[in-house]
């Protein structure tokens, strides 16, 4: 065995170590695996057992470094299946030591290193997989992404009209466009994205900020419609977030439309308990409505999560006021002052 195929082993050897450790013990059927059999779990979702199998295989071809290669890219895909990002990407690593001229690995390693919140390496490992391979549209998607990350969004929006230019199906590249359109205040580009995102899927992500953006252009009533459609597409979600209740019952709120607003932002509320947004607004709903007590008690819910909000001091210190309550009224905006001090001083 040559040196380089030593050291490949070792690498290999080493992640099927780090794999025993962090299983309970391996399937029977990954005792005697062979590629089909490892790509049948696969398929069958057992992604657990699959990433086994494919540990079993990458070891006994240590000393074949394509193939060996091949079954750790599986068991990083069957780990990823599995949340076990920190597993896959060992065993992405291993992968692209054993074959460094395998694009699929390095892209996959690209796209999970952005997922992780490290751009930097990210664009690193997509800069070596380009040029092995071009990127196709969604690859180009990951890039803008990581661009964002670094909060350089003149070059996301470079690369996600690349992406969409490459890709225009993709809902996800249309939707991540809009988003970098908005950040920049181009609101008209925002809205144009947006729709296209959801001409091809709709989602309550896209329909969330379409009434941002519609909103931001003084369309209140157009706005209204996109934050409706948007709770309705969020319902449907298994686990939807409290955002667009929230820009919902906001717009609600400004219009003195407070008995429109309060399920929403109670929903809003229910969905995310830690969200200070969600309980600010739902105060301002409450008060709105008249309904005192419950617009001091959602205040404090929001000033206990968001403890540095100085804005939300002062709101609280007016609540306060209001009830009489003269004391604390006097802390509240004695704190809210030394907050927005403080903040200014930054």
């Amino acid at each position: 065995m040559s040196a380089a195929s030593f050291r490949v082993g070792c690498s290999i050897a080493l992640v099927l170590f780090q794999t025993a450790l962090l299983s309970a013990q391996l399937t029977p059927a990954s005792t005697v695996a062979d590629d089909a059999g490892c790509r049948k779990t696969y398929a069958a979702k057992e992604f657990q057992a699959a990433a086994n199998c494919f540990a079993v295989i990458a070891a006994r071809k240590a000393d074949q470094p394509e193939e060996a290669s091949g079954a750790l890219l599986m068991e990083a895909k069957s780990l990823l299946h599995a949340n076990q990002p920190d597993r896959a990407e060992a065993a992405l690593r291993a992968a692209v030591n054993a074959a460094p001229q395998t694009a699929e690995s390095l892209y996959l390693l690209g796209l999970l290193l952005e997922e992780r919140n490290q751009p930097k390496e990210s664009l690193e490992i997509y800069t070596r997989a380009a040029a092995l391979q071009p990127p196709n549209g969604e690859q180009l998607r990951i890039v803008a992404r990581d661009y964002v990350l670094l909060d350089s969004y003149k070059e996301a929006a470079h690369w996600l009209q690349k992406a969409v230019a490459f890709s225009p199906g993709n809902a996800e590249a249309w939707y991540d466009l809009g988003r970098v359109h908005m950040h920049d205040g181009r609101y008209p580009d925002a809205v144009t994205a947006l729709r296209k995102s959801l001409a091809i899927q709709p989602s309550a992500k896209a329909e969330d900020n379409l009434g941002i953006c519609l909103e931001a252009e003084n369309q209140s009533d157009a706005a209204l419609s996109a934050y409706a459609k948007a709770v309705t597409l969020a319902d449907a979600e298994p686990h939807p977030s409290e955002q667009p209740f929230v820009d919902y019952g906001k717009l609600l709120d400004h219009r003195n439309e407070f008995s429109t607003a309060l399920p929403l932002l109670k929903r809003a509320a229910d969905l995310n308990p830690k969200s200070s947004a969600a309980f600010a607004e739902l105060s301002r709903a409450y008060s709105g409505a008249g309904q005192t007590d419950a617009a001091r008690s959602a205040m404090e819910t929001a000033v206990r999560l968001d403890s540095g909000n100085s804005r939300l001091h002062f709101q609280l210190g007016r609540l306060y006021r209001a009830s009489g309550r003269t004391a604390e009224a006097q802390r509240e905006f004695e704190l809210s002052s030394k907050l927005y001090g403080e903040k200014s001083a930054e």
